[in-house]
């Protein structure tokens, strides 16, 4: 109970924290997204984790170059290349390339480079293929 000016007012409990929920990439793959982590002091690096869960019938690719960073105006940021990242000491979890068949799902952290005047809100941009090498989905989502 709290008392404001002879008052009584119950305090209400607060509500949890919605759950995010999964992003729709294709047919039967989701994305799940953690907090784009801003860059430490000094550095422009930003981190984002992922979860991408394949129920689909098709196999999908997962590559680097299908994640990217965009501002307002279009301007691109792409994820970075684990080679990229060995001067930063930041490839520790990053997301692994390859195939994710059906009924699998696969985490990492995806980094990406902005430049110091890259106007906030991203939005995170995905361009998926099946393993057959055929356009999935082209999805944008606000970070």
């Amino acid at each position: 109970m709290l008392c404001l000016g002879g008052a009584a007012v119950m305090a209400q409990p607060s509500a949890p924290s919605p759950v995010p929920q999964p992003l729709t990439l294709g047919p039967g793959v989701t994305l799940s997204l953690g907090e784009l982590k801003n860059p430490p002091h000094g550095s422009n690096i930003v981190a984002l984790d992922v979860t991408v869960e394949n129920r689909g019938s098709l196999a999908v690719k997962l590559r680097y170059v299908d994640f990217s960073i965009t501002d307002r105006a279009g301007e691109r940021s792409m994820a970075l290349l684990p080679v990229e990242l060995a001067d930063e000491k930041m490839s520790n979890g990053i997301l692994k390339e390859g195939t994710l068949a059906s009924g699998q799902s696969r985490s990492g952290r995806l980094y990406f480079r902005t430049p110091y005047d890259f106007p906030r809100p991203f939005n995170l941009r995905v361009d998926l293929e099946t393993a057959g090498n055929a356009d999935l989905s082209r999805t944008f989502w606000p970070l």
